[in-house]
């Protein structure tokens, strides 16, 4: 008997601790950004940086082959960062900037590196998407009728699929990379079968999960996906049927 009472007094410390912990991570600790002031010279090799592929874009456009955007955040900032705050969630060398979860302690703390530009404090935003009537209506249901398929043809003729099925452009050879809120469905939809039969997604990635799974989250990814690619029964959603594709 006294065991199991000690047992029992055990549980619910540890419950009242884990009880203590979220609550206490949910009062003082927020997200913030933390910009940084520089990206330090770091013999930066584009070549060996970048896919052949994107090397080769910026060629043809006569591009230079990286500017300031394209230099990795500091390896050391990151360090010194990380050794600040409870949770370095991610950075982002186009801002040159990391996102951490921290309290308002350690965030004054980190203001003083010399190396910070500024630091400020994340905000949801509420963002209204795209109605996704078009992809429900056209692509999901199987069924077509007058109405779908003039929109069809107003949606292609606003795009210029006249001229680019006269100049027989149809996207092949071009890698799109498309960043949106989610694929859902994507990956089974038979819009985009033609697509995944050529192994034509050739990378997928979900920055916020850190996982290669995107078929989820929204449908948003998935109708936009269809503006650019989408085929069913051989009638043309989007112009660039025959690209390959990576999905963020």
């Amino acid at each position: 008997m006294y065991k199991d009472i000690r047992s029992r007094l055990l549980l619910n410390t540890s419950l009242l601790i884990l009880l203590f912990s979220l609550t206490s991570y949910s009062q003082n600790y927020d997200k913030y950004w933390v910009f940084f002031k520089d990206k330090p010279d770091n013999n930066f090799d584009a070549y060996a940086y970048f896919d052949a592929k994107a090397i080769e874009r910026r060629m043809l456009q006569d591009l230079p082959l990286f500017d300031w955007t394209d230099l990795p955040v500091s390896s050391n900032y990151l360090a010194q960062v990380q050794e600040n705050c409870f949770q370095l969630k991610m950075h982002s060398r186009w801002f040159n900037a990391a996102v951490v979860i921290a309290t308002e302690e350690q965030i004054a703390r980190m203001t003083m590196l010399s190396f910070i530009d500024r630091i400020e404090q994340s905000h949801k935003l509420d963002v209204q998407v795209a109605s996704n009537d078009f992809i429900e209506n056209l692509i999901v249901s199987d069924d077509e009728n007058d109405e779908d398929l003039r929109l069809l043809e107003k949606q292609t003729a606003r795009m210029g699929a006249d001229l680019f099925a006269s100049k027989g452009y149809n996207g092949k050879g071009i890698r799109i990379a498309i960043f949106d809120v989610g694929f859902t469905g994507a990956n089974e939809h038979p819009a985009f079968q033609h697509i995944r039969s050529r192994n034509g997604v050739l990378k997928t990635w979900d920055f916020v999960k850190n996982e290669e799974f995107v078929w989820k989250g929204g449908t948003h990814g998935t109708a936009v996906w269809s503006c650019i690619a989408g085929k069913l029964k051989n009638r043309w959603a989007g112009l660039a049927t025959e690209s390959e594709f990576l999905l963020a």
